[in-house]
């Protein structure tokens, strides 16, 4: 429904305190009637991570030398924003994560892990290298008294214009304070991430792209960008009636508030790249924010054999806004979590039912796992029906336009197993995920439809091993996808292994010194198109594919005490590989780049 509802009036009001006390009190009272009238079952399990705890031999980034590199550098590729897979350029392993970017630009945050540690920790990570490529990355970890823990995180990585006009900037804030004592806890986090991306939209005219290089190409356009913005802030509150620390009964509350905003920027002759023009033919600001802010509260019951219950009423109200237009809804959700935890045995359930609002929307997520010394095993099942995001339903801009007054419910189904062997000096990991779509709406070019793929099945294994003999070790994985033959927008087959040589040097054997290879070879799959103006990857409607593809990187690197330092040489395939390789529609697989980099660690 359409509201004359906008920010100002809250923004104004969230700085008057008089004012949040007394909406504070009132929405407590409110919703603490109606829970009384209501039971389900909710928890926070999935909200907060457990506790790592951080000791003196901890290294940021990785524990060991082998994987240093792995933490903060990646395939990296020339597409928007760093990567097909991931914003800040991180190769993933689960390709199903590739979904949400073809529901938006905007893609799922991965919650801050605690950290704990007595001693205050300070840790830092920098690289650079060829083709202006840039990283920084610094976490804090305080334990401020023996009741409050705080943790903090800033992160930015950058790439140069190794292809014209196809710069970005990814800038990511972390903040989490915990504060646990026998009758309250408090956990406050927020985020804040940025996302400057120059979008050339790839190659003007391939046949080039194997005589020239690619400083000379031209590119599809050369003034278009766009900015994005995300921030978080969640609040998680609970008291405990008994002054026991074997239980806990008691209420609990959740506030959280999210904003989401994206601005796209193009001009030119903005006719001969759409078939629609709405406002303007020869300048583009295509603008969209979407806020919401969620408040629930619920009775919380824990005790000292694992067990804990949760049961929660929440309620959401959203408003998007889009170039002075809004559509704004009210929803309530019944919540709910119970989860046992006790020695080697681990069970969790959860389930999320709208009542008002977006009725038909669901979730239910359950998991289990069973540990042993040497081995464990893990299941999880996922079912989920929503319905499309806001932004899907309505939409406009100045060469796309929807209003969607109604579409049907999405349903997702996903079956997880992971089994792991853990000895000494080996490691053995085997997955399978298998997943199911029903009526799934795509980008058509258009508009979001799902009159074509309305059911989609695929099935994902992978072995993943490490075995260190004397001074040499090797890490293979094998990845195997089987999609329908109408969406094989992953390869088959994805194979890597690394070969390296790891050895404490001298006589006093403070020098870690490491030495290696990676090999990669992926097979042909169906290549996604990149729409600029909204930010989303789209399925293409010819049958355009990758080549296959073999990759070689070569690394170095040496540890004394909390320094590190290391060296890496990227996509050495670059010089034999022929350059209509692509990653996305249009855009080449990445030159050979050059990485310097170094973490610092220091403990007070």
């Amino acid at each position: 429904m359409e509201s004359n509802f906008t920010l100002k009036f809250l923004i104004l009001h969230l700085f008057n305190i008089k004012f949040i006390k007394l909406l504070m009190k009132k929405l407590v009272i409110f919703f603490f009637l109606i829970f009384l009238c209501q039971f389900n079952i909710y928890g926070q399990k999935k909200l907060l991570y457990d506790v790592d705890t951080l000791n003196y031999r901890s290294r940021s980034g990785s524990f060991t030398m082998d994987s240093l590199d792995y933490y903060h550098t990646s395939q990296t590729t020339l597409n928007s924003g760093g990567s097909v897979f991931h914003p800040f350029g991180r190769f993933q392993q689960c390709y199903t994560s590739f979904f949400s970017l073809l529901d938006n630009s905007f893609l799922p945050e991965q919650r801050i892990k605690v950290k704990y540690t007595v001693l205050p920790h300070l840790g830092f990570i920098y690289s650079t290298g060829s083709a202006g490529i840039q990283y920084m990355h610094t976490d804090f970890q305080h334990l401020l008294n023996k009741n409050t823990l705080l943790n903090f995180n800033y992160e930015i990585n950058a790439l140069g214009q190794a292809l014209r006009n196809g710069d970005f900037k990814n800038t990511a804030i972390d903040f989490l304070i915990l504060y646990n004592s026998l009758k309250i806890k408090n956990n406050f986090i927020f985020r804040y991430k940025q996302h400057k991306m120059s979008l050339n939209n790839g190659l003007f005219d391939t046949t080039l792209v194997n005589t020239q290089a690619y400083a000379l190409q031209e590119v599809i356009t050369e003034n278009a960008n766009s900015v994005q913005k995300k921030a978080n802030a969640f609040n998680q509150f609970s008291y405990n009636f008994k002054r026991d620390s074997n239980y806990f009964i008691g209420i609990t509350t959740q506030n959280e508030w999210n904003i989401r905003h994206r601005e796209f920027k193009e001009t030119g002759d903005i006719n001969s790249f759409y078939s629609a023009i709405y406002i303007d033919s020869f300048e583009t600001r295509d603008q969209y924010q979407l806020a919401s802010i969620s408040n629930a509260i619920g009775l919380k019951f824990e005790n000292i054999k694992g067990i804990q219950t949760e049961i929660l009423l929440k309620h959401t109200y959203w408003d998007l806004q889009n170039l002075s237009r809004h559509h704004d809804t009210t929803e309530w959700y019944l919540l709910g979590d119970i989860s046992f935890n006790k020695r080697n045995f681990f069970f969790n359930a959860n389930i999320e039912f709208n009542v008002a609002g977006a009725l038909g929307q669901k979730k239910f997520f359950q998991e289990l796992e069973w540990k042993r010394p040497n081995w464990k095993i893990k299941t999880a099942y996922l079912f989920q029906q929503n319905y499309l995001l806001p932004e899907q339903r309505f939409y406009f801009s100045n060469n796309f336009s929807w209003d969607k007054n109604t579409f049907s419910i999405q349903t997702h189904q996903q079956l997880f197993i992971q089994s792991e062997i853990n000895k000494q000096k080996w490691l053995l990991i085997a997955n399978c995920s298998w997943n199911q779509l029903l009526n799934k709406y795509f980008f058509d070019g258009v508009t979001f439809s799902n009159d074509t793929l309305n059911q989609l099945n695929f099935l994902s294994l992978s072995l993943k091993s490490s075995y260190k003999f004397s001074f040499f070790g090797v890490q293979p994985y094998l990845g195997f996808n089987y999609f329908p033959q109408n969406f094989a927008y992953a390869p088959m087959l994805d194979s890597r292994v690394r070969l390296f040589f790891n050895k404490k040097m001298f006589k006093s054997k403070k020098l870690d010194f490491l030495l290696g290879v990676d090999l990669s070879y992926i097979t042909s799959h169906q290549l996604f198109d990149y729409q600029r103006s909204l930010g989303i990857y789209t399925l293409r409607n010819s049958n355009g594919k990758s080549n296959e593809y073999i990759g070689l990187d070569f690394f170095m690197g040496f540890e004394l005490n909390v320094f590190r330092f290391y060296f890496k040489v990227e996509k050495i395939d670059y010089l034999w590989s022929e350059r209509n390789q692509w990653v996305v529609s249009k855009i080449p697989i990445a030159p050979m780049l050059f990485r310097l980099g170094l973490t610092w660690d220091f403990f007070n």
